[in-house]
């Protein structure tokens, strides 16, 4: 399985979720409009894509990140 991408609308904002191959998200926004998000969106699942085709894995989910630059 590869990484997966998402482009969701919540309300009036448009979100994009990258997954890895195991489930994890690994990428999240919400700052674009439609377009900018949907292109990120497509940019961010390639380079995740390519990551894990070389080998690597990525450690830590987007909410671990943001839990420890929280401090939490």
């Amino acid at each position: 399985m590869k990484a997966k991408g998402y482009v969701t609308k919540r309300g009036d904002t448009w979100h994009y979720l990258v997954q890895d191959r195991y489930g994890k998200y690994v990428l999240i926004d919400n700052t674009n409009d439609w377009r900018k998000i949907f292109d990120s969106c497509y940019f961010d699942t390639a380079a995740v894509r390519r990551i894990e085709g070389a080998g690597h894995k990525l450690s830590n989910s987007y909410m671990q990140l943001v839990n420890k630059a929280a401090g939490l």
